[in-house]
C-alpha cells in the first residue's frame, strides 16, 4: 500500500511539473596567444582548483569535528547504541563562539574562514562554496536511506573528500554579454584578469541548444566549471518547458523476433496500444496503433567495427606484452600506434550505440505522442541485442528523458513477457 501511495505521489509531483532541467556538456581549453600564455593559464587553473577544493575539504572537517564533539549515545529500540548528532542550535552556538559570527543559513558561521582562505576571490564564490559544502554532507547516501554526515558519525562511511567539485558561478556573473559563439568569460578572482574558454567542435544537436542559449531563447542557469585528469569542462544547465500528455492511453513496449532477411533473425521493437473491447487482445483494427523498429542496421555496423578491431588487437598482440616492453623486448611503438587505434573504435562503437539509442528512444516517444497516451510501458527489456552486448540501460534513460519533456510517465514491467500479459482494461 505504501508503495503504491509513493508512486501515486511522484506522479502526481511529475503532473505539477512545468519545466525540465537538462545540461548541456562542453569540453573547454583556455585560450591564449602563444605556448607561455597557455602553460600560465593552465598552472593558475590547477592552482585555483587545488586552493578551492582544499578550503572545502578543511571546512567540512571542522564542521565534522564540532559535530562529533557535540554528539551523544543513544539506544535504539532493538537495543543497540548509536550516536546522536547535537541539534542544530546546539551547533550554531557552538560555531558562533568559535568564529564569532552568526547567520540563519547553514555553515554561515565559516563565512569568515570562507573569506580567510580564498583570499582575492569573488565573494559569490564564497557563498556558493559553502551552499556546496552543505549539500554534501547533507545528500542522501544511494546504498543507505541517511545523510552521509550521519553515516559517517556512525562510522558507516568516510566524510565527503571533496575531491572533484567544481566551480559554480552565478548568473550575475555570467550574462550573455560574456557569451559568444566560439567562447565564454569565466573570472573567479578580483586581483587577475578574466580568462576567455573556448570548446571543442561540437555535433550539430549541442550546437543548436548552445546557439539558442547565446541568442537568449533558452533559459539557462548557473554553470559549473570541473576539471579533472581528463581536461575541463563547462556544465550548463538549461530550461526546457513540459508539455502536457493529451491522452491517457498506455503504450506497451516490447521486444520482439521476426524473420530476417538470410539465415539471420531479426530483433524488433515493438510499440503498441491494447485494446480491451476486442477479443483477441492482439488484433488490431487499425494497423497505425501498432509499429515496429528494426535493429539490423545497428548490428551490421557493430560487427565492421568489431571485424576491424579483432584485425587490429591480432596485430597488436604480435607487438608483444606489456611485460615484454618493460623488459626492453617487442616494438613498443607499434604497439603505441595499434592502441590508439583500438581506443578510437572502441569510442566510434560508443557513440554509434548512443546515437541508435537516441533515434530509438525518440522514435517510440514520438509514437505515444501521435497516439496519445500518457504512459509508456516496457517489458522484457534485453540485456544484449542479437548476441551482441548492447546497454539498453542507456536506451531507458534517453526513453525517460525524451518522455518526461512530453509530459509522458515510463515504467518498467518487472511481470512476465509482453506476449502473456491479459488484458488491459
Amino acid at each position: 500500500m505504501k508503495k503504491n501511495q509513493e508512486k501515486a505521489k511522484e506522479k502526481a509531483k511529475a503532473q505539477e511539473k512545468t519545466t525540465v532541467i537538462r545540461s548541456l556538456m562542453l569540453d573547454v581549453f583556455p585560450h591564449a596567444e602563444n605556448d607561455a600564455e597557455r602553460k600560465a593559464l593552465w598552472l593558475r587553473i590547477r592552482r585555483d582548483f587545488c586552493t578551492y577544493r582544499m578550503t572545502a575539504r578543511r571546512i567540512a572537517g571542522m564542521y565534522f569535528m564540532a559535530l562529533a564533539s557535540g554528539a551523544t549515545l543513544k539506544e535504539d529500540k532493538d537495543g543497540g547504541l548509536s550516536v546522536a548528532p547535537p541539534t542544530r542550535d546546539d551547533m550554531k552556538a557552538k560555531l558562533a563562539a568559535v568564529f564569532g559570527k552568526e547567520g540563519k543559513a547553514f555553515l554561515y558561521e565559516f563565512r569568515n574562514e570562507f573569506c580567510r582562505l580564498l583570499k582575492g576571490w569573488n565573494t559569490a564564490h564564497v557563498d556558493v562554496l559553502r551552499l556546496e559544502v552543505g549539500s554534501k554532507m547533507k545528500a542522501r547516501d544511494p546504498h543507505y536511506a541517511a545523510s552521509r554526515e550521519w553515516l559517517a558519525l556512525q562510522g558507516v562511511r568516510l566524510p565527503p573528500a571533496m575531491q572533484h567539485i567544481g566551480m559554480t558561478f552565478k548568473l550575475a556573473q555570467t550574462p550573455l554579454s560574456k557569451w559568444s559563439d566560439h567562447s565564454v568569460l569565466l573570472n573567479w578572482r578580483t586581483d587577475a584578469p578574466p580568462i576567455e574558454f573556448r570548446w571543442t567542435r561540437l555535433d550539430g544537436s549541442r550546437w543548436s541548444i548552445l546557439r539558442r542559449i547565446i541568442a537568449g531563447e533558452i533559459e539557462f542557469r548557473q554553470i559549473e566549471l570541473s576539471l579533472n585528469d581528463k581536461g575541463m569542462r563547462l556544465r550548463v544547465p538549461y530550461v526546457v518547458p513540459m508539455k502536457k500528455a493529451q491522452g491517457a492511453k498506455t503504450l506497451e513496449v516490447g521486444f520482439a523476433t521476426a524473420k530476417g532477411e538470410g539465415q539471420f533473425d531479426d530483433m524488433l521493437i515493438v510499440t503498441r496500444i491494447r485494446d480491451a473491447e476486442l477479443t483477441n487482445p492482439w488484433s488490431f483494427g487499425d494497423q497505425v496503433h501498432r509499429g515496429s523498429l528494426s535493429t539490423s542496421a545497428a548490428v551490421d555496423m557493430i560487427d565492421r567495427l568489431k571485424g576491424r578491431s579483432e584485425s587490429k588487437l591480432y596485430l597488436r598482440r604480435a607487438c608483444g606484452s606489456k611485460r615484454q616492453m618493460r623488459r626492453g623486448e617487442g616494438l613498443p611503438k607499434a604497439a603505441e600506434s595499434y592502441d590508439a587505434v583500438l581506443n578510437r573504435i572502441a569510442c566510434l562503437r560508443s557513440r554509434v550505440q548512443r546515437d541508435w539509442n537516441h533515434r530509438w528512444s525518440k522514435a517510440v516517444v514520438a509514437d505515444a505522442v501521435r497516439w496519445g497516451c500518457s504512459t509508456i510501458l516496457v517489458f522484457d527489456q534485453p540485456s544484449e541485442i542479437r548476441m551482441r552486448p548492447w546497454c539498453w540501460s542507456e536506451w531507458l534513460n534517453q526513453l525517460k528523458a525524451k518522455a518526461e519533456v512530453e509530459g509522458i510517465a515510463v515504467e518498467v514491467a518487472k511481470s512476465p513477457k509482453l506476449e502473456e500479459q491479459p488484458v488491459a482494461t
